[in-house]
């Protein structure tokens, strides 16, 4: 029987029994209505790769600063918000840039420079040319001698730069050219696009990067229709366009290598490999964390009476690692066998409190002995939640699992100082357990589990 088969069939004693069958709904299905986590299930290539992007610094240790360039209507603000997260989007919201080169910085040190649009005023595309320092159009009227420059989203406060300080003020390490791909082209748009890629091209050479945004939209046309438009860009960008789709994030994995080519100094591509895998590393692992976290928080308000049912959640635990990490069966076997022995030994140890107490005699010799004094002691046995206890003693088996499973390169917490931690939070977690508010137990349980495999 494989994994999944075993996986199934523990299901499927969940759902005979009507005691847990609520359990099961709340537990296995959750990441089939869980629009969250399917989110995190299915993420595609495109935003792990541009997580990995985040990662990544220039050659020279500091992270990368990459200006948008485009006409208003090509979708930059989005195309940002599929790469790198809505920071960007968020800002636009409050701040009027559309006269103002804004600086934006993401947490992870990250600078995009976001520029008014081309093709459009011509002051304010002379203000994107001056900032690129390219020639400015000819009218002298619309020339700018100065930058308005708002350098932090943070702030309002817009300073002016000259020609000689834009550069001290906002160095560029690519320019990421948007253009949108689904609009047809008149003769003379063909001439001034091609026109201003020979510009950008000559000024920052392989450090040039060209979208062509609204894929989604050109994939509803023919076939015939679309290999005519992107014939029709390809020819404007000397082959250089990258089609993508901030809406389905069809080639946004593409794009972001092709940033991280673009970057000056010496970084090879397997430092990207090697982000890549961490970011992939980290995905899985916090889903994998999350999904194990309801089990935990209902293995937790099981009682000492509840000894099948503990041992099925415990089953259910290590079915969900095994099926996540795609163990061997040998192995399943065995921490099958391991989890019967785990559930037994934290039911005993928390769930069931023995008291002695004075008995009766029993038989003949005991009636006979107890006639000359002698008194004769038992077990009492009383049923309690496995509680914060519990956890305690399971937290720390789970994480060492996730820890061997995912091979972090960083040595692993021992028992001791995990269940210290668990126990460190009964003041959050008990009330939780007394009010049986299994969702917040769970959320408690994910938080405490990523901060211990630094997630």
């Amino acid at each position: 029987m494989s994994i999944i088969e075993l996986y199934t069939v523990i299901r499927g004693i969940f759902e005979a029994s009507m005691s847990v069958a609520d359990f099961v709904d709340k537990i296995m299905d959750r990441t089939q209505n869980d629009p969250d986590l399917l989110d995190v299930a299915k993420q595609d290539e495109g935003k792990i790769v541009s997580k990995a992007l985040h990662r990544l610094q220039r050659g020279d240790g500091t992270a990368p600063r990459i200006v948008l360039v485009g006409e208003t209507s090509t979708g930059k603000s989005a195309l940002v918000n599929a790469l790198f997260g809505s920071l960007l989007a968020k800002v636009k919201l409050t701040t009027d840039t559309t006269d103002s080169v804004l600086c934006v910085q993401f947490p992870s040190d990250l600078v995009i420079y976001d520029t008014p649009g081309i093709f459009g005023e011509e002051k304010l595309e002379n203000i994107t040319r001056l900032f690129l320092d390219l020639e400015q159009d000819f009218d002298k009227a619309t020339h700018v001698t100065e930058v308005p420059f708002q350098p932090s989203h943070e702030s309002k406060e817009i300073i002016q730069l000259s020609g000689s300080d834009i550069r001290k003020q906002a160095p560029i390490d690519i320019v990421l050219w948007t253009i949108n791909i689904s609009r047809p082209l008149t003769r003379p748009m063909r001439k001034e696009l091609s026109l201003f890629f020979s510009e950008l091209e000559k000024k920052f050479g392989e450090h040039l990067v060209v979208a062509g945004t609204h894929l989604d939209v050109l994939n509803k046309v023919s076939a015939e229709e679309k290999q005519e438009q992107l014939r029709v860009w390809s020819k404007i960008s000397n082959g250089q366009i990258i089609a993508v789709s901030s809406e389905t994030g069809e080639g946004l994995s593409h794009l972001v290598v092709e940033l991280f080519k673009r970057l000056p100094g010496d970084v090879s591509l397997s430092r990207l490999q090697q982000s890549l895998s961490q970011v992939r590393k980290i995905d899985r692992c916090s889903f994998v964390v999350t999904e194990i976290s309801h089990p935990l928080a209902m293995i937790m308000l099981m009682s000492g009476n509840n000894p099948q049912e503990i041992e099925i959640y415990v089953i259910i635990l290590i079915t969900i690692l095994c099926n996540h990490y795609s163990v061997d069966e040998e192995t399943w076997i065995d921490l099958h066998g391991d989890g019967l022995e785990i559930a037994r030994t934290v039911r005993e140890n928390t769930g069931i409190k023995r008291t002695t107490v004075e008995r009766a005699p029993i038989g003949l010799w005991e009636h006979i002995k107890s006639w000359f004094g002698v008194t004769f002691y038992g077990t009492r046995e009383k049923y309690r939640t496995l509680g914060v206890q519990g956890l305690s003693e399971l937290l720390p088996i789970f994480y060492e699992l996730i820890h061997e499973f995912e091979e972090f390169e960083t040595p692993a917490l021992d028992y001791k100082s995990i269940s210290k931690r668990v126990l460190s939070r009964q003041s959050d977690l008990n009330p939780l357990v007394r009010s049986k508010n299994m969702e917040k137990l769970s959320l408690q349980i994910n938080d405490l589990l990523k901060s211990l495999l630094k997630l």
